[in-house]
């Protein structure tokens, strides 16, 4: 029994969560951050091919373990690790004067083409079915495609990952795909995002349903479009309450407990002054008394 605390993948192994049952994914989400710190920190000092192969093999095992929220971490480190090298290629290519009025050489057209239908591509493989995929035109092929390992209720998760792994890529590389995500309303929705997550249950239960049924009351839900509509009408109602909700709990816990952290933080650091990043301290700490 000791031996499945050793074992990475034994998700399916986790109790559901007793507060909601959307909560789920928060044990998940840390048990995979600690995997992921450890690979990420015994590869450190690897080659950077022996560190690519490596990563790649866990994601490919991952799938096969039936631990795809794992290949989700793995492949995000992965990605990283393709955008660094990407990166310093690009700088090695700088001229020698760094003052240069020259602009940086354009991709080509064919590179541009191929990250467009890249990005396509990731929305069709992230539109996967839940279910029937096999009967659903253009996915009835990939779902002979998917592993053996995974379970049969969780054999669609294979391409929702494939396609965020491609759509997270394909962003990368272009500046374009990029104001998609790096517009205001896409910053504030991802700041609101957790607490979003955390919410969204509290006000469907508490708000969502009942406005939903009292709707029906209004519009009648014996045909297709009546029965549409009482949904329609009281998404109109919680969505807005749900945003609200999540934005007190932002500025209200969330940001409050992420300026306790980092003050918190630096207390803790004899050499780091109030203004200064851990990670970009010029002075060695060894220059400093205990």
């Amino acid at each position: 029994e000791n031996l499945r605390l050793f074992d990475i993948f034994t998700h399916k192994h986790w109790p559901e969560s007793r507060y909601d049952v959307h909560l789920w994914t928060i044990p998940q989400e840390f048990r995979c951050s600690m995997v992921l710190f450890l690979t990420i920190a015994g590869l450190a000092l690897v080659r950077t091919r022996v560190r690519i192969i490596t990563l790649a093999l866990l994601v490919a095992c991952s799938f096969q373990a039936d631990a795809w929220e794992l290949s989700a971490f793995w492949s995000g480190a992965l990605i990283a690790e393709a955008n660094l090298i990407r990166q310093e290629q690009k700088d090695n290519r700088v001229k020698v004067d760094p003052f240069s009025d020259e602009e940086e050489e354009p991709r080509s057209q064919w590179s541009t083409a191929l990250t467009y239908c890249g990005f396509v591509l990731s929305l069709f493989l992230l539109s996967y079915p839940f279910q029937e995929a096999e009967f659903a035109p253009g996915y009835s092929t990939l779902s002979k495609l998917i592993p053996s390992g995974l379970r049969k209720e969780e054999r669609y998760r294979f391409w929702h990952c494939i396609g965020a792994m491609l759509m997270i890529y394909t962003t990368s590389l272009d500046g374009l795909l990029q104001t998609f995500f790096n517009n205001s309303l896409s910053r504030y929705l991802g700041n609101i995002s957790f607490a979003l997550y955390l919410m969204h249950g509290f006000t469907l239960k508490t708000i969502g349903y009942v406005s939903v049924y009292n709707f029906w009351k209004i519009t009648g839900k014996e045909t297709l479009f009546q029965y549409e509509s009482g949904f329609v009408l009281g998404g109109c109602v919680v969505i807005p309450l749900t945003i609200w909700a999540a934005d007190l709990f932002w500025r209200g816990v969330d940001v409050p407990i992420v300026k306790f952290t980092r003050w918190f933080e630096q207390s803790l650091l004899p050499y780091a002054d109030e203004n200064s990043d851990p990670l970009l301290i010029e002075k060695s700490p060894r220059e400093h008394q205990p």
